[in-house]
C-alpha cells in the first residue's frame, strides 16, 4: 500500500511512515493507523527541534538513561540551567553533531550514588563529564596534580 507524505509530497511505501499513536472515540487507529509525514521526514523535523532546544535532547535522553539504568528521576526543565561556559573546562558549549560532540552540554550527576534529581545535576561538557565519569573526589585531585606532571615528563 502507498501513501503520499504531506511535507515531502513523495509517493512511498506504507511502511516509511511511523504508527500513529492517535486513535478515534472509539478506541481504533485514525485513519490508516499512520502519520501523515514519513520516518525522514519525521527525523529532519524532531532533529531540528532538538538542535535547536538542547535542553529538550538533554532532558529527553536523561529519562530514558534513568529508565534503562533503575535510577531516580525527577527533573523539570526548570531544573537544567545551561551557563556559558563549561564549569570544569572554561570553554564555551557548542551543540554536537553524531561526530563531534565534545562541547556539547551533558547533565552531570554530582553525587553518581544518587540519581538525575533535583539538587544533584550540573551542566558541564561531554569531555569534562567523560574526563570525570565516576572518578571520586580524590582521583580527580590525583589526577590533576599528575597530569601537569605527566606532560612535562614528555617534553
Amino acid at each position: 500500500m502507498k501513501k503520499i507524505c504531506t511535507k515531502c509530497k513523495i509517493e512511498k511505501n506504507l511502511e516509511d511512515f511511523p504508527y500513529t499513536y492517535h486513535k478515534k472515540k472509539d478506541g481504533t487507529p485514525g485513519g490508516d493507523g499512520h502519520r501523515a509525514n514519513c520516518r525522514s521526514c519525521e527525523n529532519k523535523s524532531r532533529k531540528k527541534h532538538y538542535d535547536t532546544r538542547p535542553i529538550t535532547r538533554m532532558m529527553m535522553n536523561t529519562k530514558a538513561r534513568s529508565r534503562q539504568r533503575g535510577i531516580d528521576f525527577n527533573l523539570e526543565y526548570e531544573d537544567i540551567i545551561i551557563p556559558n561556559l563549561c564549569p570544569i573546562l572554561k570553554v564555551p558549549f557548542e551543540l554536537g553533531t553524531k561526530t563531534s560532540y565534545s562541547f556539547s552540554p551533558t547533565i552531570d550527576r554530582i553525587d553518581p550514588n544518587k540519581g538525575y534529581i533535583k539538587g544533584n545535576i550540573k551542566v558541564i561538557s561531554m569531555m569534562a563529564n567523560k574526563m570525570k565519569n565516576n572518578a571520586t573526589r580524590e582521583q580527580c585531585e590525583q589526577f590533576a596534580k599528575n597530569i601537569i606532571k605527566y606532560y612535562d615528563d614528555i617534553v
